[in-house]
């Protein structure tokens, strides 16, 4: 292996950007004690080109049950990207705030065109981690910055934008305000997002706080799609439902009661909407 392939990257994130170690070092933790979820060796391999103090995330990442948020999360989002391109092998995903996100090597069929989407800040720290064919593009710019649309690749394949993780650190009226134009935009296309009740959203941001990442509190909480609806005739919502819904693999009682609860109160739910 090169020196340039093993030396350590320097982590310059400040505010929503900084977000992104907390996923990561999920499923690299995960994946390394035998995740029932997913697996996911570039995690792994992330976590160990990066300089960074990981242990200063503990607060945010007890008790270990918290971790398979993110890792569900993947997992759902992956079934639904795999069922898209089943019906859509030659289709476009683009990925809506990046992050250090790895689906792409769990998912890619060898025809699907890919697009990760992020700050300047976070795509240069991805191009120094993981390497791209020439299927996968990024695009440097804030999902609030909509000239972004005119940045993704010309196809005329079905289109499937995925965010995760993201929405709820945009206030309600600029998450309205993107998915109108993009339906406006991107005609028939279709859009799979997190979001996070109020009451969740209040528990997150003291974790937050207590990781030292208080300047990246949530803002939008929401727990039923059917708001995100009432937006627009152009969106319509496909398909919603709680996080942990289905069946759960082996895992531990007080996991799975904790699971449960999350779905019950609708802590966090997975919307897909189409756009019409």
């Amino acid at each position: 292996m090169n020196q340039e392939a093993t030396r350590k990257l320097k982590v310059d994130l400040h505010g929503v950007p900084r977000t992104l170690l907390l996923p990561l070092i999920a499923r690299a933790k995960l994946s390394e004690a035998g995740n029932p979820f997913i697996c996911d060796e570039k995690a792994i391999e992330a976590v160990q080109r990066l300089d960074f103090d990981f242990d200063r995330l503990t607060p945010i990442l007890w008790p270990p049950s918290v971790g398979y948020l993110w890792t569900v999360r993947d997992y759902k989002f992956d079934q639904v990207i795999r069922a898209f391109l089943e019906q859509h092998p030659s289709g476009m995903v683009v990925n809506v705030g990046a992050g250090l996100e790895t689906g792409f090597y769990r998912v890619d069929n060898g025809k699907c065109l890919w697009v990760d989407l992020d700050l300047p800040e976070v795509i240069a720290l991805r191009e120094g981690l993981f390497s791209r064919c020439d299927r996968q593009f990024v695009v440097p710019k804030s999902l609030l910055d909509h000239s972004w649309f005119g940045d993704l690749p010309v196809t005329d394949e079905a289109v499937l934008f995925t965010a995760g993780g993201v929405f709820m650190y945009f206030t309600e009226a600029e998450i309205r305000d993107l998915l109108i134009s993009m339906s406006t935009r991107f005609d028939k296309a279709q859009i799979v997002f997190e979001v996070v009740s109020k009451l969740a959203l209040k528990h997150a941001n003291r974790k937050l706080e207590k990781a030292g990442i208080a300047d990246a509190m949530m803002k939008w909480g929401c727990s039923d799609g059917s708001a995100v609806a009432n937006w627009s005739e152009k969106l319509q919502v496909l398909h919603q439902e709680p996080f942990y819904r289905g069946k759960k693999p082996t895992l531990g009682m007080m996991t799975k009661l904790w699971m449960y609860l999350s779905d019950f109160r609708r802590d966090s739910m997975m919307i897909h909407v189409g756009f019409v």
